[in-house]
C-alpha cells in the first residue's frame, strides 16, 4: 500500500476509470499489480484469429488483403502473422487462396471469447458500465498473459459461485454465516 501523498501513476493498461468502478478500484488494481505483462507478439496473434473467425464466417478462407485490412496492418505484416499461426497449427495458410482456422485454432478463439466473456463479468461486476466493460475486457483480453488471464478467470469463476451461493441461501442464511464467522 502506497503510503505518500502522492498521486499512484498506472500504464495504459489501467485505464479503467476510478469513477466507473465505484471504490473496488483497489482490490482490482492489487490484483493487476501482481501480473506479468504480456507479450505484443500474443496480441496481434489473437486479433488476428478473432479477424479470421470474423471473415471466414461470411464464406471461405480469409484472404491475407482482408486480414490486413481487418487488423489495419501492412499485408507483409499479415503474411508473417499467419505464417507464425500457421507454424503453432491454429490455422492453414495456402498462399493466393487464404487461410482459415484449425480445430485447434477454432477452440483457441472459443477460448478467448470464454475469457473475453469473464473478464467483462468481472467488470461489471465492479460496477463499470456496459459498453466501457466491454471494450476494456477485451484490451485486458489481448493485453494479459495466457496463465493470468486464465487465474483471473477462475477467481472470477469463484466470485460467480460465490455469489449465487448467497442469492440462493437468502439474507437469513447470509447472516447466519456472518455470526458463526465473528469472534
Amino acid at each position: 500500500m502506497i503510503k505518500s501523498n502522492e498521486p499512484v501513476t498506472r500504464p495504459a493498461l489501467y485505464s479503467i476509470s476510478s469513477k466507473t468502478l465505484h471504490g473496488k478500484t483497489e482490490k482490482i488494481y492489487t490484483l493487476l499489480d501482481t501480473m506479468p505483462p504480456a507479450s505484443k507478439p500474443r496480441s496481434r496473434e489473437l486479433a488476428c484469429l478473432d479477424a479470421i473467425s470474423e471473415i471466414c464466417q461470411h464464406g471461405g478462407c480469409a484472404k491475407v488483403k482482408e486480414i490486413a485490412k481487418h487488423l489495419g496492418i501492412t499485408t507483409t505484416t499479415a503474411t508473417t502473422l499467419l505464417c507464425r499461426l500457421e507454424e503453432k497449427h491454429l490455422i492453414i495458410y495456402q498462399r493466393h487462396k487464404g487461410a482459415y482456422l484449425t480445430p485447434d485454432g477454432t477452440a483457441k478463439v472459443a477460448e478467448n471469447l470464454a475469457l473475453r466473456k469473464s473478464l467483462y463479468d468481472l467488470l461489471t461486476m465492479a460496477g463499470v458500465p456496459d459498453a466501457a466493460a466491454q471494450s476494456d475486457a477485451e484490451t485486458l483480453n489481448r493485453e494479459l498473459s495466457e496463465g493470468t488471464l486464465k487465474t483471473l478467470s477462475s477467481w472470477i469463476q469463484e466470485l460467480r459461485t460465490r455469489n449465487t451461493t448467497d442469492k440462493k441461501s437468502g439474507p437469513a442464511k447470509t447472516a447466519e454465516k456472518t455470526r458463526n464467522t465473528q469472534p
